[in-house]
Order: C-alpha cells, then structure tokens, then sequence
C-alpha cells in the first residue's frame, strides 16, 4: 500500500512539474505615439480699463504700479509685445507726443510655459507739452510662441 501511495504521489507530482515546465508564454509590444501641439493663451486678468484720472500737467511724472495684470498659459516658450494707439485726444495733441508720454513696463516679457501672471506698470511722462483734454490710448499686449 505504501508503495502504490508513493507511486500515486510521484505521478501526481510529475503531472504537476510537467504541467509548470510546458506553461507557454507569449507577449508582443505596440507603440503609442503623438503630437502635442504648442498652447498659449493670453488675458487681461485685471485692469482692462487704467484711469489716472485729473492730473497736474505740471508734475514731472505718474505711474501705476501694477495697473494691469496679465494672465499667461502656455505649454512651450513665448514671448509679449505691446502695441500703442491713441483712440481720443484734443484736435491740437500731437498722437506721436501722446504715444511717447505713455509708458509701459512689462514685468516680464517673455517665458516658458506653465501658469505666468504678468504686472503691467504704467507710467505718463511730459505732460507739459499736451494740450489740456481727454486722452485714451489702447494698449494692446500680443504673445506668441517662439
């Protein structure tokens, strides 16, 4: 009886490496691939409208710390100009004089990627040689990647 026992669990132990020692395998690969194309957007988060109200023409100069603020998204590098145009002035005013008295100073101009929020300083400077009246000019912030 212990004789057939120890065959029975030799064969069932043979049966067992047999069916481990011929498991198959088998595996194969695919690739993944594709194009991410450049991304960015540019937006006046806050100061879409500047006022310096009534001012002394007298005084040398005023500024506007962080009178805009730009938000920026981008996933590559890039880079912003500003463009000047004078909507309202006097008849008298000079749109050349008016375009150099406004001045503008980016916080940064340019970057890369990710979340940016840029502070845009404005600053008004020679007064004197404007006519007295109502003065806007449109600024206009243009990115673009590089």
């Amino acid at each position: 009886m212990k004789k057939v026992l120890l065959l029975v669990l030799t064969l069932v132990g043979i049966t067992l490496m047999a069916a481990f020692t011929f498991a198959e395998t088998d595996s194969d690969k695919s690739k993944v691939s594709f194009t991410l194309e450049k991304y960015f957007s540019l937006d006046v988060k806050k100061g879409a409208n500047v006022q310096f109200g009534r001012i002394d023409p007298l005084k040398s100069s005023y500024s506007k710390k962080s009178g805009s603020v730009l938000a920026v998204e981008s996933n590559t590098n890039w880079a912003i100009t500003t463009g000047k145009k004078v909507l309202r002035k006097p008849s008298d005013a000079n749109a050349g004089r008016v375009l150099n008295a406004l001045g503008i100073k980016l916080e940064s101009s340019k970057g890369k990627g990710d979340d940016n929020e840029i502070k845009v300083d404005y600053s008004l400077n020679n007064l004197a040689d404007l006519p007295a009246g109502d003065y806007v000019v449109e600024v206009t912030f243009t990115g673009s990647t590089r």
